[in-house]
């Protein structure tokens, strides 16, 4: 990737030139941990041992050893509690170690951490990410009430709706599902929110509420004409799992004709697409 190789090379800029070490600690951790260089568990200790007392220093190298260390990890994320005098900053390390509990698919766990961070006081985050963890766990009436409460913490946001849709789709209720989407669509200025929730319309086979949502955003939306490519490829995918080969016929005749932006990045992208719904 173009851009993260220009990150990296600032970065490393940035490291080689600071032999004498005038880059506050902090930032030279960051930058280390970003570049993978090992050398970061020097700069940690330091950390560490200048401010003894300080969450922070243990929360960052408990967040490195996050990455390889269980053990340690723990020990430093507990430090860090132990020294957090404000609960914004206890409140992060429960949802951190919440979050390495996610990414090892331990729903369980991560449900307890997150509703610590809960108890210290209700957040949009914390109620969101549990309501993703009682959905994989199978638990749709817990995951659409966490839904619910972060979609009144923070009213502006689009993806608990998404979920609670989400969630209905997973038990068999495309109205309630179809009444949360039309929410979601409705307040959204992302597209690519939309274009997951028409994703997830495909994946559970509701290919005629996948087409109205595409009809209502080519006609109602501003769309370039690499999103206006989009939906009427999804709207081909549609038209051909419902086997109706004059609109498959149709909607593949305009795709070829197609003027595209970044054709090559496109292709391969539609190529992929197509071949996750093809499965």
């Amino acid at each position: 990737n173009f851009f993260s190789d220009i990150v990296r090379a600032d970065a490393e800029f940035i490291i080689k030139n600071d032999s004498a070490k005038t880059l506050p600690i902090d930032s030279r951790i960051d930058v280390k941990i970003k570049l993978g260089d090992s050398s970061v568990i020097e700069d940690l200790n330091q950390f560490v041992e200048n401010q003894p007392d300080d969450w922070y220093p243990y929360f960052q190298r408990g967040f490195y050893y996050g990455l390889s260390e269980d053990s340690l990890r723990m020990k430093d994320f507990n430090r860090a509690i132990k020294f957090s005098k404000e609960n914004s900053n206890t409140i992060s390390i429960y949802q951190t170690i919440a979050g390495w509990h996610s990414d090892q698919l331990n729903w369980g766990a991560s449900i307890e951490w997150y509703t610590q961070a809960i108890n210290l006081k209700d957040n949009y985050l914390s109620r969101l990410s549990r309501g993703i963890c009682y959905y994989y766990l199978n638990s749709p009436t817990s995951a659409i009430k966490d839904f619910e409460v972060a979609t009144v913490l923070n009213t502006k946001k689009t993806e608990p709706f998404l979920w609670i849709g989400l969630t209905y789709l997973s038990i068999n209720d495309t109205q309630k599902a179809l009444e949360y989407y039309d929410v979601a669509i409705s307040i959204s200025n992302d597209l690519n929110e939309i274009f997951m929730t028409i994703y997830d319309l495909v994946e559970f086979k509701q290919y005629e509420e996948a087409l109205q949502y595409l009809d209502c955003l080519l006609n109602e939306k501003k769309l370039d004409r690499r999103d206006i490519f989009y939906a009427k490829y999804f709207k081909f995918i549609c038209y051909q799992r419902l086997d109706n080969q004059s609109e498959v016929n149709r909607l593949n005749d305009e795709l070829i004709k197609f003027p595209l932006p970044f054709e090559a990045e496109l292709k391969d992208h539609i190529l992929y697409l197509g071949y996750t719904f093809l499965d």
